[in-house]
């Protein structure tokens, strides 16, 4: 009897990933298509450009002797003049001088568009790659497909921002170090990360426990020395201030565009300061301890790093979640763990959009269905555009955290009983050994 052929063949999937991640930009660019899906705060309807504008205004403002973060309330050098109120620039100097200097090249207008379809062949590239450098994983069309398809990307397209270079050098990162993990490249690709946004020093515990000390060294040396460049002249001091506030200066950001697990327990729970700090820490400490055991592997350290900065950072908006793709797809082609049914179901999850375009749907219906009505969820602000309710911004958090948080179990429960054994083994080993030389516990 010959065997049907699938309704859906690889090529296909490729295909439909493909035209779904170039509607992302024509929808971002021109129709507005997936902006459904997402609030108006989120989109930056109220003022476009609030963050893209603040790296060719820090360029701009140097090429004429002023500072690298600036505002039009205080340089005359603007180069985005004409557009709503900007950010205070906090991105790294070097990223700021490369792809700034890159931008002012084009009108003010024209760069925002310029910057969002660099990101469409970059992206091709990088995904083409990828799909080579692993194309005989039987999981590689679908860690392409997700990649392409993942809704958190089309935030960051739509409003043009820089968590693109991130994104990037972690992909080509994690790509080399699957294929080698003594590649000098990882070295190269981990400073880069560094100077997209220094969150890659929370890998600094996976990497020293995985034995990538040389890469450590050579990543966080040229971090430091290109960091430093700019701190004689103190044009990078705005960086380093920045810096220090995230780590000393905690920021209680809530409803409705912070998309944590602390800010959900924080303004939805009544657990105090004190219970959430130790949730937050322990969290923390789990990461490092399971990063510790060799069981546990580099690419799955760096996932529960990167998984802990998304439940935990006080300032994590939603399209910081496009960081989990590149991690993602190098998990999906090369970890059993992350290959298992019930991890699969998690990434698909992590894959789509969050629960808003649902509430926006209910909404316009005046759907209720008990102690539930759909209009207590939303709300519709001529200025910033439809937003959620503290109680839809909860549902939002929840429907994007919860697959992560299952798919971090999902990874690690293979390998709790055995850590746990081999943890008791050695302990057992060592109070044999001093007892044996009479040594006291």
């Amino acid at each position: 009897m010959q065997k049907s052929s699938p309704l859906i063949t690889k090529y296909d999937l490729l295909g439909i990933g493909l035209l779904i991640h170039i509607a992302f930009f024509i929808s971002a660019s021109w129709t507005k298509w997936f902006n459904y899906f997402f609030s108006g705060s989120s989109l930056h309807l109220c003022c476009r450009g609030l963050d893209f504008y603040s790296v060719p205004n820090g360029a701009y403002s140097f090429w004429y002797g002023g500072p690298l973060s600036v505002t039009d309330q205080t340089t005359t050098h603007l180069y985005g003049v004409g557009f709503p109120a900007v950010n205070p620039n906090i991105n790294h100097p070097v990223l700021t001088l490369t792809v700034g200097s890159f931008l002012i090249l084009f009108s003010p207008a024209a760069s925002f568009y310029v910057w969002m379809f660099v990101k469409l062949f970059v992206n091709l590239a990088v995904l083409t790659y990828f799909f080579i450098s692993f194309r005989h994983s039987k999981y590689v069309y679908m860690a392409t497909f997700l990649s392409l398809i993942n809704s958190t990307q089309y935030l960051e397209i739509e409003i043009s921002q820089f968590q693109f270079v991130l994104n990037t050098m972690l992909f080509l990162m994690l790509i080399v170090l699957a294929k080698n993990e003594k590649s000098p490249l990882g070295s190269l690709f981990y400073f880069l990360t560094l100077i997209g946004k220094p969150i890659g020093l929370l890998w600094i515990p996976v990497f020293f426990f995985k034995r990538q000390w040389k890469m450590l060294l050579i990543g966080l040396g040229l971090f430091g020395i290109a960091t430093g460049i700019f701190l004689f002249n103190h044009s990078g001091d705005y960086y380093i201030n920045n810096l220090r506030d995230n780590f000393f200066t905690p920021n209680r950001a809530g409803p409705i565009q912070i998309f944590t697990l602390d800010a959900l327990l924080r303004y939805s729970t009544p657990l105090p300061e004190s219970v959430l700090t130790a949730i937050k820490y322990c969290s923390l400490a789990l990461v490092i301890i399971l990063s510790a055991f060799k069981r546990i592997s580099l690419q799955t350290g760096i996932f529960l790093a990167i998984a802990y900065y998304l439940l935990f950072y006080d300032m994590t908006f939603e399209y910081h979640y496009t960081t989990l793709i590149p991690i993602l797809a190098v998990c999906l082609v090369t970890r059993p763990e992350f290959q298992q049914l019930s991890s699969r179901i998690c990434i698909i999850l992590i894959s789509l959009p969050n629960v808003m375009f649902l509430l926006h749907l209910l909404y316009s219906w005046h759907f209720k269905l008990g102690p539930f009505d759909a209009t207590t969820t939303m709300k519709m602000d001529p200025f910033l555009g439809p937003d959620p309710t503290v109680l839809g911004w909860q549902l939002c958090v929840l429907s994007r955290i919860v697959p992560v948080i299952l798919l971090a179990i999902c990874v690690v429960k293979p390998f709790i009983i055995p850590t746990i054994k081999d943890t008791l083994a050695f302990m057992k080993t060592v109070r044999k050994l001093n007892q044996e030389h009479q040594i006291p516990d």
